[in-house]
């Protein structure tokens, strides 16, 4: 597979995938899904980005893609205004390469994107596909079927899911690492998530296990990390409010 890194603004480095490989970084998470070791990738974002032909140059189109950390995945709402943010921080030089043809950068678009966020509690994929200007459509990918409807659950998973691998990641030239649970509010809805979860004896894999002396490990990785930012009473809180043993 060849990839040309290209790196664009502070924090970002994006991978461009030439037509010939278009979509191999998805299609190879595709057949990973089920394989995945701990708690699997980090989220990937992929954009679609073309140049219109003009008298004196072809129409192009390559991918350009990103594993970022700490992106609010909530919902499809907050995955799309990470996504836009991307987007609007310009391609510049992908395609022209020579200061003196930046101004030509207009005739450059986005014109779909994909999201993907791992599910480590059912081993899937929940994916956005973005078509700019247009639609939007989720949908959730394992091993065994495709293209099912992402229901409320699968997003409290995959949500779980994200946040819980950005308190560890995986940092690489081509990762972005974004702060994690940046607002009060943000911290509530991810801990809100996290009971839901426990409530319902959801657990994560044996092999991934933090907090040996906890019976349930998502409430072990969940303390752990309350205690590590010294959120002391919302710790207390989380356990207290919601009756939940260790």
């Amino acid at each position: 597979m060849s990839h040309k890194l290209i790196s664009k603004i502070d924090n970002l480095v994006e991978v461009k995938e030439e037509p010939y490989n278009f979509l191999a970084v998805i299609k190879q998470r595709n057949n990973m899904l089920g394989s995945f070791k701990g708690l699997g990738p980090p989220d990937l974002c992929y954009l679609v980005r073309e140049e219109k032909g003009t008298f004196f140059s072809t129409h192009k189109k390559a991918g350009f893609f990103h594993y970022v950390y700490g992106v609010d995945t909530s919902s499809p709402a907050t995955i799309f205004e990470y996504v836009k943010s991307t987007v609007a921080q310009g391609p510049c030089e992908y395609f022209c390469p020579h200061p003196s043809l930046l101004s030509l950068k207009s005739a450059i678009t986005v014109t779909k994107a994909y999201f993907s966020v791992y599910n480590h509690f059912r081993s899937s994929d929940t994916r956005l596909e973005m078509n700019f200007p247009g639609s939007l459509s989720a949908y959730s990918l394992s091993r065994y079927s495709s293209g099912m409807s992402t229901e409320r659950i699968n997003w409290e998973e995959t949500y779980v899911s994200s946040v819980l691998r950005s308190f560890a990641p995986l940092v690489d030239v081509s990762v972005r690492v974004l702060p994690e649970l940046l607002t009060h509010s943000q911290l509530e809805n991810f801990l809100k998530c996290a009971a839901a979860l426990i409530k319902r004896n959801t657990r994560l894999s044996k092999a991934n296990d933090i907090i040996k002396t906890t019976h349930n490990t998502l409430a072990g990785k969940v303390m752990s990390y309350l205690l590590k930012k010294c959120y002391f009473e919302d710790c207390k809180a989380f356990f207290e409010e919601r009756t939940l043993a260790l």
